[in-house]
């Protein structure tokens, strides 16, 4: 009988850590060679901004990091890759923190 409403994995909850550790580690990389790559994915927007509300930008604005992803960096792939953040940061010109 295929269902016979038993458990037949006992060790369900350490494969589902398992995966989402697996899925975790994928993102971490995969927002490491986006960054790497195109480090200006990471760019704030007030340097666009600037121009488009016809005003000079900041001196060195074209190099900030959105928000946003300061907090990516902070929260997950720094504690996770502490060696992908420093790659980034000595790679590229953008101001993370």
């Amino acid at each position: 009988m295929l269902n016979d409403n038993e458990v037949y994995i006992k060790s369900r909850d350490w494969w589902i850590e398992q995966f989402s550790e697996d899925v975790k580690d994928l993102f971490v990389l995969h927002l490491g060679y986006m960054f790497f790559l195109n480090d200006h994915y990471m760019m704030s927007s007030d340097y666009i901004d600037a121009f488009d509300c016809g005003i000079q930008p900041e001196d060195g604005s074209q190099y900030w990091v959105a928000p946003f992803i300061q907090d990516i960096f902070n929260e997950i792939i720094t504690p996770k890759r502490p060696d992908i953040t420093a790659a980034i940061k000595a790679y590229s010109a953008m101001q993370l923190s």
